[in-house]
């Protein structure tokens, strides 16, 4: 593919820093590019976003989805490309697109002079608060950023037997998940859309060594302690404080969905998923794994290798439930298509 942001002049105008004229100078480098249309297009305060449709040579089609800086974030677009080249192999982390010399690439002092990211962008909604089951997807992608796959040939992202990475996405939210499609040759995707982690401008390598940290005794009493979460502590596996933040990351974005929340606090968080009011049908089993990523002692949340084990030989299935008193039906297959084509496949994406 060209690489829509190649030799392509433009001047600096006095108001250039402003985000809106930087987002007009970007549009502009694909007029000349009719293979590549601009569908959609903001600036915030992680750099000018684009939903762009690509045709080929063919006539075939698929979305990317393109981050550009403006002056003020070119540090943030910069990381973010960083970390999305290193985990471009990690089946849940969204896939940076190989581009050749066109319209954005720097040539003799003309082209997009500031960082920018092309990545695939799936054809379908974000987070549906409908997928609370989902979050074994959320913990593949924690598994990717610990342990980067080296290789396209690797099938999901695998605990080694190495010192895993510290690093953490820092701002994993319903907004940042993204789900794509449906994969009938894989078990784990035929029903459900695969998801991928996205908008990685924020993120960063933390300090491996996280045993020197004290862990405030006050919410420790009133979250860890009534719950008995240190009963679950694991005897063995990787952890360092990337994970152990990743981890409370994904429970937070769990329970806001359990709740119907956009966002809250992690202190609201731990209280959504102690209530029983709130969603009294989750399975108990997914409602304890909750509980323990959000536990205020790190020792007291899970590890990656056991939640690995628990992702691919231990998720329920509907045979689970048919004897239990009052069950009805909501793990069915059908129930299950019903949600996946209803909430993510056919959802409005605004």
């Amino acid at each position: 593919m060209e690489d829509p942001f190649g030799p392509a002049p433009f001047g600096r105008s006095k108001s250039s820093s402003q985000p809106k004229v930087w987002a007009e100078k970007a549009r502009r480098l694909f007029d000349n590019h009719p293979q590549l249309v601009v569908e959609d297009m903001r600036s915030d305060y992680t750099g000018i976003l684009m939903r762009v449709k690509h045709t080929d040579g063919t006539g075939v089609s698929r979305r990317l989805m393109i981050k550009a800086a403006y002056p003020e974030v070119a540090a943030i677009v910069q990381n973010e490309g960083k970390w999305v080249d290193l985990l471009r192999y990690a089946k849940h982390i969204v896939t940076p697109v190989p581009i050749r010399g066109g319209p954005l690439t720097r040539s003799q002092g003309t082209g997009w002079l500031l960082p920018y990211v092309i990545m695939e962008q799936d054809d379908c909604t974000a987070f549906s608060a409908e997928q609370v089951s989902l979050v074994y997807f959320l913990l593949s992608a924690c598994v990717g950023m610990a342990w980067p796959p080296a290789g396209p040939d690797v099938q999901l992202e695998t605990p080694l037997a190495i010192e895993p990475l510290g690093l953490t996405h820092s701002d994993i939210h319903q907004g940042n998940i993204m789900f794509g499609r449906l994969y009938p040759e894989e078990a784990e995707h035929s029903r459900v859309p695969i998801m991928r982690l996205i908008d990685f401008g924020e993120a960063k390598v933390m300090r491996p060594d996280a045993s020197h940290l004290l862990v405030d005794e006050f919410p420790k009493n009133g979250y860890d302690i009534p719950l008995d979460l240190a009963r679950y502590r694991p005897a063995s596996g990787s952890r360092n404080q990337a994970i152990d933040k990743n981890l409370m990351d994904v429970g937070c974005v769990m329970a806001q969905m359990l709740a119907g929340r956009e966002f809250a606090f992690v202190g609201g968080c731990r209280s959504f998923i102690r209530d029983p009011d709130i969603h009294p049908s989750l399975d108990p089993d997914l409602r304890l794994l909750i509980q323990r990523c959000l536990a205020v002692d790190p020792l007291n949340r899970p590890r990656l290798e056991e939640l690995t084990d628990l992702i691919n030989g231990n998720i329920k299935t509907e045979s689970d439930y048919e004897d239990i008193e009052g069950y009805d039906g909501l793990e069915s297959d059908n129930t299950l298509e019903y949600i996946v084509s209803t909430f993510i496949l056919d959802a409005d994406s605004d």
